[in-house]
């Protein structure tokens, strides 16, 4: 069996998800349950193990869950990062652009380049794009980075005019990097569920979730901060699918 715990996963904060792992490890192993000593690592790898048949845990955004993963991965839970204006395990993504550009507001970056991390992001592709089409505007080109931290690099290196970040990379982002002093928000997008966890194994989905909400109350210090889940919401796929997909027609890469 892998596991790997992929989209927080940085050098900041790979010791306190080490930690967490091994309480997951630990409360599986009680119930008579065989998990790995160590998580799968690399962001790429993380996504290979989404597909795996031996995939035992992992943690992966909600348009993945609703495209090519449905049907294949079983929902376990998920995260609550206890937003105080969003349902229990929704989230939403932070428009951000450079504290000098004059913009103050997302309607007014219509035509502007946005940086994004890849088309298979709910918070960095489907939802600014589901943004810009709610108030009627349009992007003018698109650069693709391959994460979040780079596409906020972008914006900060005047490379691109916007990106949307999830809040909790947003949050990790003004933790532990310098740039991010230099970005601001200018919007936030409608809240939608959550980084869902996921396995392989349908029959053991509900302890999973009791394994993974009985290791957050573990969690002390700034291990419960780095991380941020207050607790697991029981959300359903269907939850999911009514969120919908972006439309295949999008701006030119440029």
């Amino acid at each position: 069996m892998i596991a790997s715990l992929p989209m927080y996963d940085r050098p900041e904060t790979e010791e306190s998800f080490d930690r967490l792992w091994a309480h997951i490890r630990s409360r599986l192993q009680d119930g008579g349950l065989r998990a790995p000593r160590r998580l799968v690592r690399g962001h790429r790898a993380a996504e290979l193990a989404w597909t795996d048949e031996n995939l035992l845990l992992s943690q992966t955004c909600g348009l993945p869950l609703r495209t090519f993963l449905k049907g294949k991965a079983t929902l376990v839970g998920t995260p609550d990062y206890g937003h105080r204006e969003t349902p229990p395990g929704y989230y939403f993504s932070c428009l951000v652009a450079r504290v000098g550009d004059e913009r103050r507001e997302f309607r007014q970056f219509d035509g502007c380049r946005l940086a994004y991390n890849a088309q298979s992001s709910q918070s960095g592709w489907a939802a600014p794009l589901a943004e810009a089409r709610r108030i009627g505007i349009e992007f003018g080109s698109l650069l693709e980075t391959g994460s979040h931290l780079s596409s906020a690099r972008a914006v900060a290196e005047r490379r691109a005019d916007l990106a949307a970040l999830d809040a909790n990379s947003w949050r990790l982002m003004r933790r532990f990097d310098s740039f991010a002093a230099s970005l601001r928000e200018v919007g936030r997008t409608v809240p939608t569920p959550g980084l869902p966890f996921i396995t392989a194994f349908p029959e053991l989905a509900n302890d999973l979730f009791v394994a993974i909400t009985e290791s957050l109350t573990l969690l002390q210090g700034d291990d419960a901060e780095i991380i941020g889940y207050r607790r697991l919401a029981n959300l359903t796929a269907e939850q999911y699918e009514a969120v919908g997909n972006p439309s295949a027609a999008a701006p030119a890469t440029s």
